[in-house]
């Protein structure tokens, strides 16, 4: 409640529900999906909220000019801080809590790092947007049921990214941690055999069968109701 009241100010107080209009300095996030709610529950009737890694530093040059990331320099001139991360993370959750399932069964995670470079994973100026994601994990009152890491094959430096982050979370749920390191077929087939995620679960861009298209349509509905 009081993260909530310093992100959202004192009208926080008299809600307590945030909407799309408490987050106009958040559209950036948004347009570049920075955590979508997937459209139905795992086979535990779980929410799925999937997390993708947005920022770039210099040297990661495949992205550079690609319009689905951001350069850290770019984001305080775009208004863009941890701050801005967190309110994602904030309505996002609140989000998945509207579903009955959700307050019953709780919530999964999955972290899209396929794409991190070992030094943007290191870079110290990313961990304030790392550690704004976590502490919307740390207070929401939502069973958080598993985080599932998702790297690539030859990522091997993924034990001293999960170093960072272990050090700024609680020990309950270190231990809902699970790791995925091999290619994209294989971490779908993974997580649907021994995980209950199926392809509907995950979106297109992790090989799955959710089209981005499907989370922009459900921003405006929401936006359009006033949710």
């Amino acid at each position: 409640w009081k993260l909530g009241l310093l992100l959202f100010g004192p009208s926080f107080r008299r809600r307590t529900i945030v909407t799309l209009d408490d987050l106009d300095d958040c559209s950036e996030l948004f347009r570049l999906r920075l955590v979508r709610l997937m459209p139905r529950e795992d086979d535990c009737g779980r929410s799925v909220l999937v997390y993708r890694r947005i920022i770039t530093i210099d040297g990661d040059r495949e992205e550079e000019e690609s319009d689905e990331f951001l350069q850290l320099d770019e984001l305080p001139s775009r208004g863009i801080g941890p701050d801005q991360y967190a309110k994602v993370g904030w309505y996002m959750f609140q989000a998945a809590l509207e579903r009955e399932s959700c307050q019953n069964n709780g919530v999964v995670l999955l972290v899209d790092t396929r794409k991190t470079s070992e030094a943007s994973g290191n870079y110290n100026d990313i961990q304030p947007y790392r550690q704004a994601h976590f502490n919307i994990v740390s207070c929401f009152p939502a069973k958080v049921r598993a985080i599932h890491f998702l790297f690539g094959p030859n990522q091997a430096w993924w034990r001293r990214l999960l170093g960072l982050i272990y050090h700024n979370i609680g020990k309950t749920l270190r231990g809902r941690f699970f790791v995925h390191t091999c290619a994209e077929a294989e971490i779908v087939a993974e997580l649907g055999r021994e995980f209950g995620l199926s392809k509907e679960n995950i979106p297109v861009d992790l090989g799955g069968t959710v089209k981005g298209e499907y989370f922009d349509k459900w921003i405006l509905d929401r936006r359009t109701t006033g949710l």
